[in-house]
């Protein structure tokens, strides 16, 4: 069997693979990005099993191995003969799975790069299963090798999370706006964003009260903002704009991060995210010291259950009477669900961090 994650770019494709091939085991490459200021750089090609590197195709004024050139970058061949072996000693196992990414118009259209691998990875399909990225615009030509040599294929699209930041309380315990208050060398806010920035696959979405806080993030990149003018309703209402901001986004599943647990690592998020792409029918709860915490996953089926809960309540009660449809995970951190919500949870948090820090 043939599996084809497709996609735009930046959609999640090699994160999906890397997913896949945590949960049905075997071996192949993916690759890594270099990017300076959005730009691709250069690729390099990484083995699944043995986490050994190297350079498949830098810019060309950049230092580099002598190659052939595909637009502005020169690729090296050496990289390409050791996926080449790599992929080799697969199909000789027989029954192993594969797992290649990318393929794209340096192979369907010019037939280089990993086409020879590529060719041989199809004709290998009836024996093994065959995971491959295709970038969406060259998804037909791919589909049609496939066809012409009458393998079975299936389509997946990358899953994308909105991880939904909320940000719109009154901080009424604090006295002050909780999230302006410094940590470290930055805002609050800020310090809670820097813990999601970077995470693939990932779409995140803030939702805001004030303007101050707004004003604050507004350089942030790749960041939807959205403005919650009913967050005198509960924290419902944050719930409600965020889920209707993933749901126009077409985003598959809702994790809920409130802005003022900074506790939690991007480790334990990308943990609990982990736990969702290998259930992504269900509701991710995670546990901390053998309690039920922040932040919870939901899939969109969910959505309409979200969009009615009112007042002061949040997502718990869903999950709660949905227990056959949630799975737990250990985090197993005894601060990851730390948050501040008075001044003295504040000083706290300051002297764990090494602060002398008062108010």
């Amino acid at each position: 069997m043939i599996y084809l994650i497709t996609g735009n770019k930046s959609s999640g494709k090699t994160t999906t693979i890397c997913n896949l091939q945590r949960k049905y085991k075997g071996d192949g490459f993916y690759s890594l990005k270099v990017i300076d200021k959005n730009n691709y750089i250069s690729y390099y090609v990484v083995r699944f099993s043995t986490g050994e590197k190297m350079s498949y195709l830098i810019e060309k004024s950049k230092n580099y191995i002598e190659g052939n050139i595909f637009q502005r970058f020169n690729i090296n061949n050496k990289a390409i003969k050791k996926c080449n072996y790599w992929i080799n000693t697969l199909v000789e196992m027989e029954n192993s799975n594969i797992f290649i990414d990318e393929i794209g118009k340096l192979e369907l259209e010019y037939q280089q790069g990993f086409y020879s691998m590529l060719e041989r990875s199809i004709d290998h399909s009836k024996k093994c299963n065959v995971f491959m990225t295709i970038r969406e615009n060259y998804l037909n030509d791919l589909v049609k090798i496939i066809e012409d040599r009458n393998e079975v294929y299936e389509v997946i699209h990358p899953v994308r999370v909105g991880i939904i930041i909320m940000a719109s309380g009154y901080s009424r315990r604090m006295g002050d706006n909780k999230l302006l208050m410094p940590i470290e060398d930055k805002t609050i806010v800020e310090y809670m964003l820097d813990k999601v920035i970077g995470i693939k696959g990932v779409q995140i979405i803030l939702i805001a009260r004030q303007e101050e806080v707004i004003t604050k993030i507004r350089h942030y990149e790749n960041i939807i903002i959205k403005v919650n003018n009913n967050a005198h309703n509960g924290i419902s209402q944050t719930i409600i704009e965020g889920v209707k901001e993933a749901t126009d986004r077409q985003l598959d599943a809702y994790m809920f991060l409130p802005c003022d647990q900074v506790g939690i690592t991007k480790d334990i998020i990308e943990k609990i995210l982990m736990k969702y792409y290998t259930n992504p029918e269900s509701i991710i709860v995670p546990v901390c010291n053998g309690l039920e915490t922040s932040p919870v996953i939901f899939p969109k089926r969910f959505k309409n259950e979200l969009l009615n809960i009112s007042g002061d309540k949040g997502g718990k009660q869903i999950w709660q009477q949905n227990m056959h449809e949630v799975k737990i995970v250990d985090v197993g951190e005894e601060n990851f669900n730390f948050d501040i919500d008075d001044k003295e949870d504040y000083n706290q948090y300051l002297k764990k961090l090494s602060g002398t820090k008062k108010i």
